[in-house]
């Protein structure tokens, strides 16, 4: 009997190491970039928030802040066509406008370095600050109409 149990626990052992010996230390079968489910992490973070979460999120923001500076120019080609005082308190306004959407384009730019721990409120303030940048180029080309 206790020949047996010795027996059990060596074939046990065996099938362990067996089954092992295709894996390196991070779960990744040797020859495979990364094991399913595991995501690849931005460089540089370390933290988990996958590179590709990031990057998509990142692209999505570029796109939004094009968009802006796209109806900004158009503003500011309005703003070409008036004169006098009213031209020159357009022009101050739009200034603040063009600032705020340069401070934008700074904030995505550190998307690249924020650690993980900080992303979930790098994002909510990026977000809320193009909602804000959003509604002002908004209601400043309410008042050409």
């Amino acid at each position: 009997m206790k020949i047996k149990l010795v027996h059990l626990l060596v074939l046990a052992f065996a099938a362990l190491l067996i089954a092992s010996c295709g894996q390196d230390r991070e779960g990744r079968i040797n020859g495979d970039e990364t094991a399913p489910g595991v995501g690849e992490t931005t460089p540089g973070n370390g933290n988990g928030v996958m590179a590709t979460e990031r990057q998509e999120w990142t692209d999505s923001m570029q796109n939004r802040l094009e968009r802006v500076n796209s109806r900004l120019d158009q503003l500011d080609q309005r703003i070409d066509e008036a004169s006098g005082a009213a031209k020159d308190q357009l022009q101050e306004q739009y200034n603040a406008l063009q600032q705020r959407a340069d401070n934008l384009r700074e904030r995505l730019a550190e998307s690249r370095t924020v650690a993980d721990e900080n992303w979930d409120e790098f994002t909510n303030d990026v977000e809320n600050t193009f909602r804000d940048l959003e509604q002002g180029i908004e209601e400043f080309g309410e008042e050409f109409q």
